[in-house]
């Protein structure tokens, strides 16, 4: 994505990183908080099957239920994850 792409409400600033799980970007809020972005490829991909995808969004609606109820320091605060486009976690 290239800086200044508006993404579920948060402009992309600029790549921090990539792997082979996905691209991550440092993006922020139209109220100024700095977030990440991480683009995950793995569910873009055609051939990642429903039972994949249903895990992993799973995993993502538990993480963000943990931090709604217990407000855990020790786990990096999911703030929001958009199906087609990546997770958005504090910076």
């Amino acid at each position: 994505m290239l800086p200044g792409t508006v993404i579920h409400g948060y402009r992309i600033d600029r790549s921090l990183s990539q792997g082979g799980f996905g691209l991550v970007y440092v993006a922020t809020s139209s109220s100024g908080e700095k977030v990440v972005l991480k683009q995950t490829l793995l569910i873009q991909k055609e051939e990642a099957d429903a039972i994949r995808k249903k895990t992993y969004f799973t995993e993502l609606d538990v993480l963000k239920q943990i931090h709604k109820s217990e407000k855990r320091s020790d786990v990096v605060r999911l703030i929001d994850y958009v199906r087609h486009n990546g997770v958005l976690m504090s910076f």
